[in-house]
C-alpha cells in the first residue's frame, strides 16, 4: 500500500507524515512535506 501526500507543508505535512508512520504503512512522502520535516 503506496499513500502519496500531495501538497504537504508545515505542520499539516509533518501530522500527516506522523500519522502515516505510526500506522505503519509504507508512505512516499512528497518534496514538500518531506522539507516539512
Amino acid at each position: 500500500m503506496k499513500i502519496i501526500i500531495t501538497g504537504g507543508r508545515g505542520q499539516l505535512g509533518r501530522e500527516l507524515a506522523g500519522v502515516l508512520l505510526e500506522a505503519g504503512g509504507h508512505e512516499v512522502i512528497s518534496p514538500g512535506a518531506r522539507n516539512s520535516m
